[in-house]
């Protein structure tokens, strides 16, 4: 039976735990604490026990780790609320480690709570404190991304549409060879700008145009608008850039 009076003591945010000279079976000890300190941690943060209270539980549980009992010895000090806690924590980690461990496996383990001190709860508040700003961060972090992601998403699609609509309605007899082209278009769908004419040569190579070609240019800018692009997608600048457009000449 693993009793945690007659041995070294080693106790940690409200757990005392076993320690004995046996390596085997101090790493036993403390992997039943990490188990059980996991599910003890968050309920002691949040009972209001009293301070300096300590209890000692009685835990008996069979091979494999499955939590048979929990019994408290007549000196435990905390109220039935504490008791409760504790089953609870116990019960929950369950089944305790095992593998492993069999050939220091106890069948009994006593194990001893206190009640957080005033320091032990200012620093759980001051942990929690800080969780809630790194979770309430990374909430503001995943809602800009996802409303990037979206206008992004809504950019491409619009970007998808217009191009498709000016390849479709620009005049064939305009294009004397195939050219790439970026344009810009204002908040009703109209071409405003032609920052960019690209011309492939045969080897298929596109290069920027030394010379502008206005007749290109022109009709550009009087083609059926597209659609209106939607709210908030030119960032404020008042026109939204689309392209590379590949329009090709008749026959190309």
């Amino acid at each position: 039976m693993l009793v945690v009076a007659p041995l070294v003591i080693l106790t940690m945010c409200g757990l005392a735990v076993a320690q004995t000279p046996n390596p085997t079976s101090s790493e036993y000890a403390r992997a039943v604490y990490n188990v059980i300190q996991t599910q003890w941690a968050p309920r002691v943060a949040i009972n209001d026990l009293a301070q300096g209270a300590s209890c000692t539980a009685r835990i008996v549980q069979l091979p494999g780790g499955e939590v048979l009992n929990v019994a408290f010895l007549p000196d435990c000090e905390f109220t039935t609320a504490g008791k409760q806690m504790v089953n609870e924590a116990i019960q929950a980690s369950s089944p305790l480690p095992y593998s492993g461990f069999e050939a220091v496996f106890q069948r009994e383990i006593r194990m001893t709570f206190h009640a957080p001190t005033a320091e032990d709860r200012q620093k759980v508040e001051a942990q929690r404190a800080a969780n809630q700003r790194v979770a309430d961060a990374s909430a503001a972090s995943d809602a800009r991304w996802a409303r990037d992601a979206e206008a992004r998403a809504r950019k491409d699609r619009y970007a998808l549409a217009c191009s498709d609509h000016i390849s479709s309605v620009m005049p064939k007899d305009v294009l004397k060879q195939t050219v790439m082209i970026q344009v810009a278009i204002d908040p009703s769908g109209r071409v405003v700008d032609v920052p960019y004419v690209g011309i492939a040569s045969e080897e298929g190579v596109v290069r920027r145009a030394t010379t502008a070609d206005r007749s290109l240019i022109a009709a550009l800018k009087s083609i059926p608008a597209c659609a209106p692009f939607p709210a908030g997608l030119d960032a404020g600048a008042g026109k939204v850039d689309i392209g590379p457009i590949v329009l090709r000449a008749a026959g190309a």
